[in-house]
């Protein structure tokens, strides 16, 4: 016997439904991370001494930075070296403070991760919304601080960096960005007396300008198309595969 439309068109949503009651990721907080008393000391001190710019340098000590952007896409990693002018104690903590444009943010949850597994500490005073795209998004300060070189002269300091999406364009496909060069403090018992003092840089090797990609408006007709139709591609094959197992499990219960 075959089943008439309204039975198979009860049975196709019902079917549906149950397929789509999967099963929520459950997830547990965070265990407590060991780099929270450095981010306290950050937020507490070193963000009021940006505030105010009052900066004090510290005598006889300066950096060579080079700045290395890998990766393509929107998801890059940025890669800074620190070269010390003469080597540091270990008890010294090393922040670099980086000014993310509008067109540049860090996600703080893939930072937590990081720091999990011995990642530096990323702090930053407000929430940074990841899904915003560059012309409805403020620039950002945050601050990446680890241990300093542990007496060695170099240190190096990996942070994911992410683009944001650009305004499309009726000419470009990619644009060209800038990485902006960061300010180097630090905190020794002995060398800044606990507190954070500014090193001054004396040669940066700058990140190259990073080319974006944007969306490109001659292509929106096609994309649209595609869209669309793969879009109805997918529907008509849930529902025949819905049907099926519906006729199926009817003949079943006869």
């Amino acid at each position: 016997m075959r089943l008439s439309s309204s039975a198979v068109w009860v049975c196709s949503v019902a079917s549906l439904l149950c397929l789509l009651q999967l099963p929520c990721a459950q997830t547990s907080p965070l265990p407590s991370i060991a780099g929270a008393p450095f981010h306290s000391d950050v937020v507490q001190n070193l963000f009021p001494l940006l505030q105010s710019k009052k900066f004090q340098d510290i005598p006889d000590l300066t950096v060579i930075l080079d700045r290395n952007v890998s990766q393509p896409g929107l998801h890059r990693s940025l890669l800074t070296k620190i070269e010390w002018s003469h080597p540091l104690s270990k008890d010294c903590r090393l922040a670099l403070v980086e000014t993310l444009p509008e067109y540049m943010y860090v996600d703080l949850d893939e930072d937590k991760e990081m720091e999990r597994f011995g990642g530096p500490v990323v702090s930053a005073l407000f929430p940074i919304d990841v899904e915003k795209p560059t012309s409805a998004s403020p620039s950002h300060t945050v601050v990446v601080h680890q241990p300093a070189a542990d007496g060695e002269r170099v240190s190096y300091v990996p942070l994911p960096i992410h683009f944001r999406y650009q305004t499309a364009s009726e000419s470009l496909q990619y644009i060209p960005v800038k990485v902006l060069d960061p300010l180097i403090f630090i905190k020794c018992s002995k060398l800044t007396s606990d507190m954070w003092k500014h090193v001054a840089t004396v040669k940066v090797q700058q990140a190259p300008d990073q080319l974006i990609p944007v969306g490109f408006l001659p292509h929106y007709p096609m994309v649209t198309a595609g869209t669309l139709a793969t879009t109805l591609l997918g529907i008509a094959y849930i529902m025949r595969h819905v049907l099926k197992h519906c006729e199926s499990e009817t003949k079943k219960w006869r």
